[in-house]
Protein backbone atom coordinates (compact mmCIF):
# COMPACT_ATOMS: atom_id res chain seq x y z
CA UNK A 1 0.00 0.00 0.00
CA UNK A 2 1.34 3.41 -0.96
CA UNK A 3 0.67 6.48 1.18
CA UNK A 4 1.27 9.95 -0.28
CA UNK A 5 1.84 13.00 1.91
CA UNK A 6 1.96 16.61 0.76
CA UNK A 7 4.83 18.00 2.83
CA UNK A 8 3.61 21.58 2.69
CA UNK A 9 4.55 22.30 6.31
CA UNK A 10 8.10 22.69 4.99
CA UNK A 11 9.68 25.44 2.94
CA UNK A 12 12.37 24.82 0.34
CA UNK A 13 15.47 27.00 0.05
CA UNK A 14 17.37 26.57 -3.21
CA UNK A 15 21.14 27.08 -3.12
CA UNK A 16 22.85 27.44 -6.50
CA UNK A 17 25.91 29.00 -8.13
CA UNK A 18 29.42 27.84 -8.98
CA UNK A 19 30.61 27.97 -5.36
CA UNK A 20 27.50 26.71 -3.61
CA UNK A 21 28.83 23.28 -2.59
CA UNK A 22 32.00 24.75 -1.05
CA UNK A 23 29.84 27.37 0.62
CA UNK A 24 27.53 24.79 2.20
CA UNK A 25 30.52 22.70 3.32
CA UNK A 26 31.50 25.57 5.61
CA UNK A 27 28.04 25.91 7.14
CA UNK A 28 26.63 22.41 7.68
CA UNK A 29 27.57 19.40 9.81
CA UNK A 30 27.32 16.83 7.02
CA UNK A 31 29.50 16.35 3.95
CA UNK A 32 27.58 17.88 1.06
CA UNK A 33 30.14 16.84 -1.53
CA UNK A 34 29.75 13.15 -0.74
CA UNK A 35 26.00 13.24 -1.09
CA UNK A 36 25.72 10.20 -3.35
CA UNK A 37 22.44 9.31 -1.66
CA UNK A 38 20.82 12.50 -2.97
CA UNK A 39 19.00 12.87 0.38
CA UNK A 40 20.85 13.48 3.63
CA UNK A 41 20.18 14.97 7.04
CA UNK A 42 22.35 17.75 8.42
CA UNK A 43 22.57 20.28 11.18
CA UNK A 44 23.35 23.98 10.93
CA UNK A 45 25.05 25.21 14.11
CA UNK A 46 25.88 28.52 15.71
CA UNK A 47 29.51 29.15 16.79
CA UNK A 48 28.77 27.51 20.17
CA UNK A 49 27.78 24.26 18.45
CA UNK A 50 24.07 24.62 19.13
CA UNK A 51 21.59 23.82 16.39
CA UNK A 52 20.25 26.82 14.52
CA UNK A 53 18.36 24.45 12.21
CA UNK A 54 17.96 20.80 11.28
CA UNK A 55 17.88 20.26 7.53
CA UNK A 56 16.81 17.70 5.00
CA UNK A 57 19.10 18.21 2.02
CA UNK A 58 18.07 17.16 -1.47
CA UNK A 59 20.12 17.01 -4.64
CA UNK A 60 18.44 16.22 -7.96
CA UNK A 61 20.82 14.98 -10.70
CA UNK A 62 19.39 17.15 -13.48
CA UNK A 63 19.37 20.35 -11.42
CA UNK A 64 22.57 22.22 -10.54
CA UNK A 65 21.18 23.19 -7.17
CA UNK A 66 20.97 21.92 -3.62
CA UNK A 67 17.64 22.15 -1.81
CA UNK A 68 17.33 22.70 1.93
CA UNK A 69 14.02 21.52 3.37
CA UNK A 70 13.13 23.16 6.68
CA UNK A 71 10.04 24.03 8.74
CA UNK A 72 8.36 27.04 7.16
CA UNK A 73 8.57 29.07 10.37
CA UNK A 74 12.40 29.00 10.17
CA UNK A 75 12.84 29.59 6.45
CA UNK A 76 13.39 33.34 6.59
CA UNK A 77 15.83 33.09 9.50
CA UNK A 78 17.87 30.35 7.80
CA UNK A 79 17.96 32.23 4.50
CA UNK A 80 19.06 35.41 6.26
CA UNK A 81 21.78 33.63 8.24
CA UNK A 82 23.22 31.86 5.21
CA UNK A 83 23.20 35.09 3.20
CA UNK A 84 25.43 36.70 5.84
CA UNK A 85 28.26 34.33 4.90
CA UNK A 86 28.17 34.58 1.10
CA UNK A 87 30.69 37.45 0.90
CA UNK A 88 32.32 37.13 -2.55
CA UNK A 89 31.27 33.55 -3.20
CA UNK A 90 29.31 32.80 -6.35
CA UNK A 91 26.21 31.64 -4.52
CA UNK A 92 22.51 32.36 -4.94
CA UNK A 93 20.11 31.67 -2.07
CA UNK A 94 16.38 31.88 -2.63
CA UNK A 95 13.17 30.43 -1.31
CA UNK A 96 11.60 28.21 -3.97
CA UNK A 97 7.89 28.88 -4.08
CA UNK A 98 7.33 26.84 -7.25
CA UNK A 99 8.59 23.47 -6.04
CA UNK A 100 6.32 20.84 -4.52
CA UNK A 101 7.52 18.21 -2.07
CA UNK A 102 5.74 14.87 -1.67
CA UNK A 103 6.50 12.14 0.83
CA UNK A 104 5.86 8.53 -0.17
CA UNK A 105 5.51 5.72 2.38
CA UNK A 106 5.86 2.09 1.22
CA UNK A 107 5.84 1.15 -2.47
CA UNK A 108 6.83 4.22 -4.49
CA UNK A 109 7.10 2.11 -7.66
CA UNK A 110 3.35 2.54 -8.00
CA UNK A 111 3.98 6.24 -8.45
CA UNK A 112 4.49 7.03 -12.14
CA UNK A 113 7.32 9.53 -12.02
CA UNK A 114 10.95 9.21 -13.20
CA UNK A 115 13.16 7.30 -10.75
CA UNK A 116 15.76 10.08 -10.63
CA UNK A 117 13.13 12.34 -9.04
CA UNK A 118 12.50 9.87 -6.21
CA UNK A 119 14.95 10.39 -3.37
CA UNK A 120 15.06 7.59 -0.79
CA UNK A 121 15.33 8.60 2.85
CA UNK A 122 18.46 7.29 4.60
CA UNK A 123 16.66 6.14 7.77
CA UNK A 124 15.45 2.70 6.61
CA UNK A 125 11.78 3.63 6.89
CA UNK A 126 10.81 2.59 3.36
CA UNK A 127 10.13 6.23 2.56
CA UNK A 128 11.06 8.50 -0.31
CA UNK A 129 10.44 12.10 -1.31
CA UNK A 130 9.73 13.64 -4.67
CA UNK A 131 10.58 17.24 -5.51
CA UNK A 132 9.36 18.87 -8.72
CA UNK A 133 8.18 22.21 -10.10
CA UNK A 134 5.83 21.10 -12.86
CA UNK A 135 2.32 22.50 -12.13
CA UNK A 136 0.72 20.13 -14.64
CA UNK A 137 2.27 17.14 -12.90
CA UNK A 138 1.07 18.40 -9.54
CA UNK A 139 -2.47 18.79 -10.87
CA UNK A 140 -2.30 15.29 -12.32
CA UNK A 141 -1.14 13.84 -9.00
CA UNK A 142 -3.85 15.60 -7.02
CA UNK A 143 -6.51 14.32 -9.42
CA UNK A 144 -5.29 10.71 -9.33
CA UNK A 145 -4.20 10.29 -5.70
CA UNK A 146 -5.43 11.04 -2.21
CA UNK A 147 -3.06 12.86 0.15
CA UNK A 148 -2.80 11.24 3.58
CA UNK A 149 -2.83 13.12 6.86
CA UNK A 150 0.67 14.37 7.61
CA UNK A 151 0.60 12.81 11.10
CA UNK A 152 1.73 9.40 9.80
CA UNK A 153 4.80 10.95 8.17
CA UNK A 154 5.79 12.82 11.34
CA UNK A 155 5.18 9.68 13.43
CA UNK A 156 7.64 7.81 11.20
CA UNK A 157 10.20 10.57 11.77
CA UNK A 158 9.78 10.29 15.53
CA UNK A 159 9.95 6.48 15.56
CA UNK A 160 13.32 6.60 13.82
CA UNK A 161 14.71 9.46 15.91
CA UNK A 162 14.53 12.24 13.33
CA UNK A 163 14.48 15.57 15.22
CA UNK A 164 12.97 18.93 14.41
CA UNK A 165 14.38 22.30 15.41
CA UNK A 166 11.69 24.96 15.71
CA UNK A 167 11.59 28.59 16.83
CA UNK A 168 11.01 27.51 20.44
CA UNK A 169 14.09 25.28 20.47
CA UNK A 170 16.43 27.14 18.13
CA UNK A 171 20.03 27.27 19.45
CA UNK A 172 19.11 25.17 22.51
CA UNK A 173 20.30 21.71 21.45
CA UNK A 174 23.78 20.38 20.79
CA UNK A 175 24.11 18.08 17.79
CA UNK A 176 24.67 15.03 19.99
CA UNK A 177 21.64 15.90 22.12
CA UNK A 178 19.46 15.33 19.05
CA UNK A 179 21.45 12.22 18.07
CA UNK A 180 22.67 13.77 14.82
CA UNK A 181 25.72 11.53 14.99
CA UNK A 182 23.45 8.47 15.13
CA UNK A 183 21.38 9.36 12.06
CA UNK A 184 24.41 10.13 9.85
CA UNK A 185 23.76 13.87 9.97
CA UNK A 186 27.35 14.66 11.00
CA UNK A 187 30.53 13.87 9.12
CA UNK A 188 33.53 13.97 11.45
CA UNK A 189 36.12 13.73 8.64
CA UNK A 190 35.11 16.78 6.62
CA UNK A 191 36.68 20.20 6.98
CA UNK A 192 35.73 23.04 9.25
CA UNK A 193 32.23 24.46 9.57
CA UNK A 194 30.52 26.80 11.99
CA UNK A 195 30.34 25.10 15.40
CA UNK A 196 32.61 22.23 14.31
CA UNK A 197 35.01 22.54 17.24
CA UNK A 198 32.26 21.91 19.81
CA UNK A 199 30.71 19.04 17.85
CA UNK A 200 34.09 17.34 17.35
CA UNK A 201 35.16 17.84 20.96
CA UNK A 202 31.99 16.17 22.22
CA UNK A 203 32.53 13.26 19.86
CA UNK A 204 36.22 12.62 20.45
CA UNK A 205 36.92 13.89 23.96
CA UNK A 206 33.65 13.95 25.85
CA UNK A 207 30.49 12.01 26.48
CA UNK A 208 27.08 13.53 25.73
CA UNK A 209 25.13 14.26 28.89
CA UNK A 210 21.83 14.39 27.00
CA UNK A 211 20.42 12.10 24.31
CA UNK A 212 17.09 11.82 22.49
CA UNK A 213 14.55 9.04 23.05
CA UNK A 214 11.20 7.97 21.61
CA UNK A 215 8.29 7.87 24.04
CA UNK A 216 4.52 7.50 23.96
CA UNK A 217 1.76 9.04 26.05
CA UNK A 218 -1.38 6.89 25.96
CA UNK A 219 -3.69 9.83 25.30
CA UNK A 220 -3.84 12.89 23.08
CA UNK A 221 -2.00 15.73 24.80
CA UNK A 222 -1.60 19.31 23.65
CA UNK A 223 2.15 19.96 23.53
CA UNK A 224 4.62 22.60 22.41
CA UNK A 225 8.15 22.23 21.09
CA UNK A 226 10.50 22.69 24.02
CA UNK A 227 7.91 21.49 26.55
CA UNK A 228 9.49 20.23 29.77
CA UNK A 229 9.88 16.52 30.40
CA UNK A 230 9.77 15.73 34.11
CA UNK A 231 11.07 12.98 36.34
CA UNK A 232 8.46 13.16 39.05
CA UNK A 233 8.48 16.97 39.54
CA UNK A 234 11.99 17.74 38.32
CA UNK A 235 12.73 18.93 34.78
CA UNK A 236 15.19 16.57 33.10
CA UNK A 237 14.62 17.23 29.40
CA UNK A 238 12.52 18.79 26.65
CA UNK A 239 10.27 17.83 23.76
CA UNK A 240 12.11 17.80 20.41
CA UNK A 241 9.34 16.55 18.10
CA UNK A 242 5.80 15.27 18.63
CA UNK A 243 2.54 14.30 16.97
CA UNK A 244 -0.88 13.10 18.12
CA UNK A 245 -1.86 10.00 16.18
CA UNK A 246 -4.35 7.18 16.84
CA UNK A 247 -5.37 8.48 20.29
CA UNK A 248 -1.76 8.61 21.46
CA UNK A 249 0.92 11.27 21.63
CA UNK A 250 4.23 10.24 20.08
CA UNK A 251 7.19 12.19 21.41
CA UNK A 252 10.85 12.51 20.53
CA UNK A 253 12.45 14.07 23.59
CA UNK A 254 15.90 14.73 24.94
CA UNK A 255 16.87 14.05 28.51
CA UNK A 256 19.79 13.46 30.82
CA UNK A 257 21.11 9.92 30.80
CA UNK A 258 20.93 9.35 34.56
CA UNK A 259 17.14 9.32 35.00
CA UNK A 260 14.63 6.66 36.01
CA UNK A 261 12.67 6.04 32.83
CA UNK A 262 9.63 4.67 34.67
CA UNK A 263 9.07 8.03 36.41
CA UNK A 264 8.83 10.34 33.39
CA UNK A 265 5.87 12.55 32.61
CA UNK A 266 4.81 15.56 30.58
CA UNK A 267 2.15 17.81 32.10
CA UNK A 268 1.42 15.04 34.60
CA UNK A 269 0.77 12.43 31.88
CA UNK A 270 2.97 9.33 32.05
CA UNK A 271 5.58 9.16 29.29
CA UNK A 272 6.57 5.60 28.40
CA UNK A 273 10.04 5.28 26.88
CA UNK A 274 9.54 3.11 23.80
CA UNK A 275 12.94 3.27 22.15
CA UNK A 276 16.46 4.26 23.09
CA UNK A 277 18.71 5.06 20.16
CA UNK A 278 21.94 4.67 22.14
CA UNK A 279 23.46 1.40 23.27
Amino acid sequence: MMLINLLDHYSIIEISGDDHLDFLQGQLTNDIKKNEQKFIYSGMCNPKGRLFAFLRILRVPDLNSTFLVIPSSLADAVQKRLTMFILRSKVVIQKSENFHLLGIIEDSTLFKIPDDQKLNLPDQTNRSVIIFNDPDLFNQITSEHHFEDISNWIKKDIEFGIPEVMEQTQEKFLAHTCNLDLIDAVNFKKGCYTGQEIVARTHYLGKPKHRSFYGVINSKLSLSYGEQVLENDQSIGTVVNFICCEDKTHVLFEKTLDTQDDSLNIKGEKLVVTKSFVS
